[in-house]
């Protein structure tokens, strides 16, 4: 029987030690850079999704083990043309428009697993994320020509999903796929409430009564985890004089003390 107490005390002890080596460690923030591809939901060429490259940075403020701020900036490459739709009216309309934008956004990120960097048992963990961000034209507005409205200035609504693996120590590899619903019909130029012509021609055309234009990015990057560690420091053998390892060294005679209750008398 005090074979399985020793059993229980011991498992018991080395759980406790490794409740307490993870509460030492804190992941205070993150930093990373990622690269992918963007797309368009809108009025040109609705039924076809043209690809463009996107790049970005963000900052993180980890607030608990699950639950983190972030601060997102995106450059989006957008554009599409009618001229490759397989719709009639798409393809005989031919609008074309090629914008970029800058998107800055205040995100949070709920992780659904506890995540450590360095810890083999808690290094990945899939995330969730949701917020308001702003849209920023860029360098690049082109609409062909055509007589239309603009809007450089829009808000977004954007959703986040993704992983997260820790490779080495504190750096890891991730991904994700954002969905970004907008406040405006604007971001191709062609609202759905204004019918637009080709410069020359009498002819009008209307949008395709999809709504508000809505952004898609996926991307892959890798991010560098702060992290603070608490508790006491390490130890470190002091630098003792050979005379005091000698003065406190036991005697040979402390080493029969542990036999005296087994001595007879």
């Amino acid at each position: 029987m005090r074979y399985i107490y020793l059993v229980l005390f011991f498992s018991f002890f080395s759980f406790s030690s490794k409740a307490q080596h993870l509460q030492l460690i804190n992941d205070q923030g993150e930093v990373g850079a990622f690269m992918g591809y963007g797309s368009y939901n809108g009025d040109i060429a609705s039924d076809v999704q043209f690809i463009k490259m996107n790049y970005g940075a963000f900052y993180k403020k980890q607030l608990n083990a699950y639950i983190g701020l972030r601060v997102n900036y995106e450059k989006l490459n957008l554009g599409a043309s009618d001229l490759s739709s397989q719709n009639a009216y798409d393809f005989t309309r031919g609008f074309i428009f090629e914008r970029d934008f800058h998107e800055v956004s205040v995100l949070s990120e709920l992780y659904f697993n506890r995540f450590i960097t360095d810890r083999k048992d808690f290094r990945f963990s899939p995330y969730l994320g949701f917020g308001v961000g702003y849209l920023l034209n860029g360098n690049i507005d082109d609409m062909n020509g055509y007589a239309s409205p603009a809007k450089n200035r829009i808000a977004t609504m954007p959703i986040n999903v993704g992983f997260k693996w820790n490779v080495y120590k504190q750096i890891n590899l991730f991904g994700e796929f954002k969905y970004r619903f907008t406040t405006s019909d604007y971001v191709d130029h062609f609202p759905d409430d204004t019918p637009l012509s080709i410069p020359g021609s009498a002819n009008l055309f209307q949008g395709s009564k999809s709504g508000k234009d809505e952004l898609m990015s996926a991307s892959i990057g890798l991010s560098y985890n702060f992290r603070k560690i608490y508790g006491p420091e390490k130890f470190k053998p002091s630098k003792k004089k050979k005379s005091d390892i000698e003065d406190h060294s036991p005697k040979k005679r402390s080493k029969l003390l542990f036999f005296l209750p087994f001595n007879r008398k």
